[in-house]
């Protein structure tokens, strides 16, 4: 089975593939295969400008995990951990941030285990107090952006359970302005309005708890 890795950059995608019949070869997306990694650089730096392509897929025949590390140690690493947290009702746990519906996850702490992380900054983001993982569900990288230089987020995400009639509080100095329960059906729509690592998050808790 082929080896596939993920990096997000706000709307974009970047995969890591030594499948050559990838899916997702699409009108926007560009092929590249793998020719050096300063090529390879050139050709991201390229792809983070241009407006029109979305997914810039990178293929090599073999040993991608190593070229995989070998593009992420490029860049500082922070890591983080979130959650997405589900109720009896078939209900998802969802916050509104910086005008985007997204789920809780924050910075990991030093001596912090994943899980340990996951669980304080959904507490810390939503005000829940009860809640308990029940899976692992997947790592995502994104990068973002601070003083002009690019970083890129390592985040573990967990499937948590809760009960919906706890008191609920948006954590405002972090920029979120609401905290809601959100019906499976209804998260799925709102998925379009997050960015495309939360979009891939949500979709497997969604499918890990069905």
């Amino acid at each position: 089975m082929h080896q596939n890795y993920k990096v997000f950059i706000k709307d974009k995608l970047i995969i890591f593939t030594e499948n050559m019949n990838i899916p997702g070869r699409e009108k926007n997306a560009i092929f590249y295969k793998y020719q050096g990694m300063k090529l390879l650089l050139a050709e991201f730096e390229w792809f983070i400008k241009t407006k029109k392509l979305k997914t810039l897929i990178v293929y090599r025949k073999k040993n991608v995990d190593k070229l995989f590390k070998l593009f992420i140690i490029r860049f500082k690493l922070t890591k983080a951990a979130g959650g997405a947290v589900i109720s009896k009702k078939d209900e998802v746990l969802m916050i509104h941030r910086h005008g985007r519906w997204d789920l809780p996850k924050g910075k990991k702490n030093s001596g912090e285990k994943n899980k340990e992380t996951a669980i304080r900054e959904v507490m810390e983001e939503t005000g829940i107090k009860k809640l308990e993982i029940t899976k692992k569900l997947s790592i995502t990288y994104h990068f973002y952006r601070r003083n002009k230089r690019l970083i890129i987020k390592k985040t573990h995400w967990y499937l948590m359970k809760a009960k919906r009639n706890q008191e609920m509080e948006p954590a405002i100095k972090e920029g979120i302005m609401k905290v809601k329960w959100v019906p499976f059906d209804k998260a799925k729509k709102k998925s379009n309005k997050t960015f495309r690592s939360i979009t891939e998050v949500l979709d497997k808790a969604l499918k890990g708890h069905t």
